[in-house]
């Protein structure tokens, strides 16, 4: 199964981000290209993301990557929400925040994640 794909979640298109278990190389480098093609390739303000990180371990190299990744996404993204912080991942997140001034809602499971984002877009598609 692809890592990087778009789901529907209660007729809500979702681009769903698998960095479970990554580490720095190819497959990272490779996974973040194909996130960023999918992301930029959207109208922008249109894309849901679900970032899953669980199990990930960043190094320098990795967060600095994302923070470009994100900042580059920026135009495009609706919400983002991320799945599977620790300890780590949550400094990362903390560091990305700041150098993009994008806010990302953190949630434990796939499927809460998910339901925020489609109440979100419902509520957006509500109100305009």
């Amino acid at each position: 199964m692809k890592r990087v794909r778009f789901i529907e979640h209660r007729g809500t298109s979702i681009l769903l981000e698998d960095f479970r278990e990554m580490r720095y190389g190819e497959e990272f480098l490779d996974l973040l290209e194909q996130a960023k093609k999918m992301i930029r390739s959207q109208p922008e303000a249109t894309v849901l993301t679900l970032l899953d990180v669980t199990g990930t371990r960043y190094n320098v190299e990795m967060a600095n990557q994302i923070k470009h990744f994100a900042d580059g996404n920026k135009p495009y993204v609706r919400a983002g929400v991320v799945v599977g912080l620790t300890g780590t991942t949550e400094l990362v997140l903390k560091a990305v925040s700041l150098f993009t001034r994008r806010n990302f809602i953190t949630f434990d499971a796939l499927k809460d994640a998910k339901d925020w984002l489609a109440e979100e877009y419902a509520l957006e598609t509500a109100l305009t």
